[in-house]
């Protein structure tokens, strides 16, 4: 392998009190392209824990600002994370900060402790912000981006840098171990042939040093099973993704159905048989669409639609025409539409194309719950909603969560894809225990509602 140094003018060589592990090594090479291939600038490396994940982070970012000026962004899950867990960070072994490891102080021409930054003294910067924040740095651009525990991050933050990245010719490095499949399970999945990327794999098994030994014992490993789930201890130290996430409603449901081969059909659709469209949408600018079919007591999700910061009436018109015999589900208090004053988006569904819109009562959060966990052993996802099943995976509590205005644990559910995915699938579970077909003729909308709500709009 090529030694990956720099030296300043100093004459302090860089890494600084670092020797990294073979497959650091590696992952330096690549991005800088110094083996005789093509440089990979856009990374993901999924490891496990205690494999030395920031710390490889750190020292890229080091070697990085040095072989071009670049301002470069560390980003964590939350912006409070980045302060406790690396820029006041110690290192247990050497009790030396970890900043101080891995840039040394004649490298550094400014540092703001308020902002999280360093200014180098060859012009580049090295910053530690939170996904959560990621549009207080709007206009920025950034050479270097990397996200440090991804699978925990807000997936847009990476939607809105991307496009700043590529212009700018910089480079993306995600690194994470999984939580659940959720997107950054999926990103790692789409791109992993893709020869710009580099994606590696690295668990408790086969991360060793360069004597062959391993960087962390399985054994020591291994004893965090007194106090964690095994399917969790997989997830954390093997790389094996759990069907959902942590505190996730529905994971017990949707683990069962994977096991039993209820997921990922390939023949699902019966054709000839009416399609059902169950809506889901919230202030978390995301639009479901489930598309499904009843087949005695058995339902079928044959595919699903998803939106981003998308009117749902503007994502009816895209869906025109593939529900021409079927229902369409929402579900109450209607939402007034931006088109007509007064009218709702039920009401401009009806008049758009549907002709047909079963609407809901007003479902109860955890009677929802409640009616899906019961319909769900009698659901079967077809391949094309194989995204759908992935969002479901994702509903969770907000238990996880800091409600920091309140300095108190979140008690509702993450306003996230999982949870707008959820509450379509609550109206598939509300539509079926109401008996009523989906053919057209059998389902009416109650017009006396209708006009209720129109002189309440």
């Amino acid at each position: 392998m090529t030694k990956i140094a720099h030296k300043l003018e100093s004459g302090t060589m860089l890494p600084f009190a670092w020797d990294p592990y073979p497959y650091q090594q590696h992952a330096l090479e690549r991005y800088f392209g110094e083996d005789g291939k093509p440089a990979q600038t856009r990374q993901i490396h999924v490891w496990s824990r205690r494999l030395g994940k920031d710390r490889y982070s750190m020292e890229l970012a080091a070697l990085a600002s040095q072989r071009r000026v670049m301002n470069i962004w560390h980003l964590f899950p939350m912006h409070k994370q980045a302060r406790v867990a690396i820029w006041n960070g110690v290192d247990p072994v050497s009790g030396a900060r970890f900043l101080d490891q891995t840039f040394p102080l004649d490298m550094i021409a400014r540092r703001s402790d308020a902002q999280m930054m360093l200014e180098f003294c060859n012009g580049s910067t090295y910053q530690m912000l939170g996904s959560d924040a990621y549009n207080s740095v709007v206009g920025s651009n950034p050479g270097l981006v990397i996200f440090s525990e991804y699978a925990l991050s807000d997936p847009m933050s990476w939607t809105y840098i991307s496009p700043i990245i590529r212009q700018n010719g910089g480079g993306a490095v995600f690194i994470s171990t999984y939580r659940g499949k959720n997107h950054h399970f999926r990103l790692a999945e789409q791109v992993k042939a893709d020869p710009e990327w580099l994606v590696t794999f690295e668990n408790v098994d086969t991360a060793k040093k360069a004597d062959g030994t391993a960087v962390y014992p399985r054994a020591a490993a291994e004893k965090e099973l007194v106090h964690m789930d095994k399917a969790r201890w997989k997830e954390e130290f093997l790389n094996i993704p759990c069907i959902a996430l942590e505190g996730a409603y529905f994971a017990r449901e949707l683990g069962e159905a994977d096991e039993k081969g209820r997921t990922a059909l390939a023949a699902l659709t019966k054709h000839g048989s009416p399609v059902g469209a169950a809506w889901g949408w919230a202030h978390s600018h995301h639009v479901w669409c489930v598309l499904f079919q009843l087949d005695g007591e058995q339902v079928n999700i044959i595919g699903a639609m998803h939106w981003q910061f998308t009117d749902p009436y503007a994502a009816m018109i895209e869906l025109e025409g593939s529900v021409p015999d079927g229902v369409h589900l929402h579900v109450l208090p209607a939402v007034a539409s931006e088109g007509v004053p007064g009218e709702t988006l039920e009401e401009h569904f009806e008049e758009c194309a549907s002709k047909h819109v079963y609407v809901a009562q007003a479902i109860d959060l955890h009677a929802g719950i409640d009616t899906v966990r019961r319909l769900l052993p009698k659901v079967h996802f077809a391949a094309a909603a194989s995204e759908y099943f992935d969002a479901l995976t994702e509903f969770r509590s907000g238990g996880a969560r800091i409600d920091e205005d309140r300095l108190a644990v979140a008690t509702r559910p993450v306003n996230d894809s999982g949870s707008v995915a959820a509450a379509a699938m609550m109206l598939v579970a509300d539509f079926k225990a109401s008996g009523e077909p989906i053919a057209r003729e059998a389902c009416e909308l109650d017009w006396t509602q209708r006009n209720i709500r129109r002189q309440l709009a």
